[in-house]
């Protein structure tokens, strides 16, 4: 390997909102080869199942997974993976990114943010 190649950072997305996950996934793809999608899920539970065959760096895990909360993920994907959480929220709450982080998520990113915003915090 030369020094200047780098290791591809595999990312998994959870979104329970079909056209938002598919907007992540072309975005986190765009990104390639540095970037790439190893999987997606669309409740916690469907993420868990999933997590043992992609074995991704980083999970991009929205806040409000359809009435779930994916701050309640957060204690068990602490057990199940060495991923590394990036939350994913349209939520202005501070109290609610506060407690995302002492939970165990490495980041906050507001979904107003720009795709250079995301990009740069997975």
């Amino acid at each position: 390997m030369h020094i200047s190649e780098t290791k591809t950072i595999r990312v998994f997305l959870v979104d329970d909102h079909k056209a938002i996950l598919w907007g992540l996934e072309h975005l986190v793809n765009s990104a390639a080869p540095r970037l790439a999608v190893t999987g997606t899920a669309s409740t916690c539970a469907e993420m868990f199942s999933a997590l043992a065959n992609s074995a991704p760096d980083v999970i991009v895990l929205d806040v409000d997974i359809g009435g779930e909360s994916g701050l309640d993920c957060l204690e068990q994907l602490g057990r199940q993976s060495t991923a590394r959480v990036l939350m994913l929220t349209g939520s202005d709450d501070l109290e609610l990114h506060q407690r995302a982080v002492v939970r165990g998520a490495r980041g906050v990113v507001h979904k107003q943010e720009s795709a250079d915003v995301i990009l740069r915090a997975i």
